[in-house]
This record gives C-alpha cells, sequence and structure tokens, in this order.
C-alpha cells in the first residue's frame, strides 16, 4: 500500500459533513486501500479486514452501510469486473496527489461509467457557474461595486456534426485528469479537435460526444498516455 495524505479541507468540506462519522473514516479508509487511480476492492468483508482488523465486535452489515452512504453521495462509484465488486473514487485525485503512479492493482471502471461520470461533472460544472451567476445578479450594485463576473470561458471547444460547438469547461478537464492520469487531458482535446475538423462527416452529436472524449482518453490511457511511457503515436490518428 501506498502512504496517503490528508489535507486540512478535508475536515470542513461540507459535501463530506453529509456523511456520518464512520462513514468518512471509511471513506479515508478506502483511499490507502485503493490504487493509484482511485480503485479498490469492494467486498465488504475484505474492506473490513482491512480498514477495521482489530474491531472484533463490528458487524459486516455496518460496514455495507457505511459503504453504501458514501455511495449514495457520490463518491464512490461501483463496477464488476470477472464478477467481482470494485469502487472508484470519484475524486480520488483532489485528495491525493501521485506524481508516479504504479501499475494497476486494479480493473479500470467501464467506459460507460467514465462517459456517464464526465456527463455528471458538465452538469455540475454548468449548474455551479449559473448559480454564482445568479447570485450576483441578486445582489444589489452599489457606486463602487466591481462588475459581476462574467461567464468562465471554455478551455476549448469541439465542433458537432450539426456546426454547433460543444464547450468544454476547467471542471470536466480536473474530473477527466482524475479519471485518466497518465493523460495529457489538454493535449489530447486538442487532437480530438483537430480531428474533428478534418472528420466533417464523422462528427458527433451533442449526446455522443462524451462517449466519444472518454473513449479516446480511455485508449490513450491505456497505451500510457502522454504523461507515461508506452505512448507510440498522436491521438490525431485515433479515430
Amino acid at each position: 500500500m501506498r502512504t496517503r495524505s490528508i489535507k486540512p479541507e478535508f475536515w470542513s468540506d461540507e459535501k463530506l459533513a453529509k456523511l456520518s462519522r464512520e462513514a468518512r473514516l471509511t471513506y479515508i479508509g478506502l483511499w490507502s486501500v485503493s490504487d493509484d487511480y482511485g480503485v479498490t476492492k469492494g467486498h465488504p468483508a475484505w474492506l473490513r479486514s482491512q480498514l477495521f482488523p482489530y474491531d472484533d465486535d463490528l458487524k459486516l452489515s455496518q460496514v455495507k452501510n457505511w459503504i453504501t452512504e458514501i455511495e449514495k453521495n457520490g463518491m464512490i462509484v461501483m463496477f464488476t469486473h470477472s464478477n467481482e465488486t470494485y469502487y472508484f473514487i470519484r475524486h480520488f485525485g483532489d485528495h491525493q496527489k501521485v506524481d508516479h503512479p504504479s501499475k494497476a492493482r486494479n480493473p479500470q471502471p467501464p467506459e460507460y461509467i467514465l462517459a456517464k461520470l464526465s456527463r455528471e461533472t458538465r452538469v455540475e460544472t454548468e449548474t455551479e457557474t449559473e448559480t454564482e451567476t445568479e447570485t450576483d445578479s441578486c445582489v444589489e450594485p452599489s457606486a463602487n461595486a466591481e462588475p459581476p463576473r462574467p461567464k468562465p470561458a471554455p478551455f476549448i471547444t469541439l465542433p458537432l456534426n450539426d456546426k454547433t460547438e460543444y464547450p468544454i469547461y476547467y471542471g470536466m478537464i480536473k474530473e477527466w485528469k482524475n479519471l485518466f492520469p497518465k493523460v495529457d487531458i489538454e493535449q489530447e482535446l486538442r487532437e480530438i479537435r483537430a480531428w474533428n475538423i478534418s472528420h466533417t462527416t464523422q462528427r458527433k452529436t451533442k449526446t455522443g460526444i462524451m462517449k466519444h472524449i472518454t473513449g479516446w482518453l480511455a485508449k490513450e490511457q491505456d497505451k500510457g498516455g502522454r504523461n507515461g511511457a508506452g505512448n507510440q503515436t498522436g491521438g490525431i490518428l485515433k479515430a
């Protein structure tokens, strides 16, 4: 296992405060038993043996309840591989900085889960931006008040099949960095844009663009990525 750290901000995070004390401790424990990509084995009996080895009175049902609590709050996502249960720690990269990730011990979440998480992150980012804008507009300006903050500009836009541009915001990039730590996300997004500019008949719809992006990034992650040692070709060659 690798040494993990706990940032001071963890204790004042209002989202984490929704968890019970035991669930918060379990959540921290998941970091310590996960690999460097935020994936851990998920069988409750195994987790109890790893996180609470000396608590003989701890019932398996209690561990299950804490895991369910964490999952319901959107902090972990369950998936199965070869009939075994695993959990992906969604914001693992926000809590842990891994400069030189080791070889993955556990399977990567399926592509459909990665695509779903990317969509959810996009919605969350847009909702937070709209909330900030609405809050700013509700404040009555004074003579010395600063002008309202403009809506954040996207990092890049991707052309769609209807000739519109799909914006990619920095919040989405942050999530992808958690999901694909070996990949230079910003550069791959530039490659994706270049590919779509030159492949006009193969551009995606608004509902299909996320699958296109996560599929591309997953392939780059499997090869070792631009941040890793296994990259052989640029993303421009990928369909």
